[in-house]
């Protein structure tokens, strides 16, 4: 009997399935009569046997105690400097934070300074922060979309 594709797809999911462990004793009885039916597939499970016996027989040689050494001192550079810019960040934040509100309250709310030099500072910090914004948005952007990053010269 002809197996036609997708019933030939179906039984060397089971094949993996079987060389897996994860066939039931049912199952695999099912599966041992119809690779018997079929010599070809048969054949390739046996290949598959065999290259998973090599696959499990496979081993990486440890790596030098040098290359442990160095990879030890990365992850603790970048945990130091990770910990650094978020103290760093959050410290700048709460510093721009307090700085704004001091601003409002004692220069912008202030009825002693004249009404052009609140205006105008007002007009010049917000064309500031939307600048940076948008400056901040299109290098984000950019380095998302960037097309050439993974080209080295």
């Amino acid at each position: 009997m002809n197996l036609t594709e997708p019933d030939r797809n179906g039984l060397r999911a089971r094949m993996m399935a079987a060389l897996d462990g994860e066939l039931d004793p049912g199952a695999q009885r099912q599966l041992e009569g119809e690779l018997e039916a079929h010599a070809d597939l048969m054949e390739e499970f046996k290949d598959m046997k065999t290259q998973q016996l090599l696959l499990r027989k496979q081993r990486f040689p440890d790596p030098p105690p040098c290359v442990w050494e160095s990879y030890w001192d990365n992850v603790y550079r970048r945990c130091e400097r990770s910990l650094g810019w978020v103290l760093l960040s959050a410290g700048a934040l709460l510093l721009l934070l307090g700085g704004g509100y001091a601003l409002v309250k004692d220069w912008l709310l202030d009825p002693s300074v004249p009404l052009w030099v609140r205006v105008g500072s007002a007009s010049a910090g917000v064309g500031l922060l939307i600048l940076l914004v948008s400056v901040i948005r299109e290098k984000l952007f950019l380095h998302t979309k960037e097309r050439y990053k993974d080209i080295k010269l």
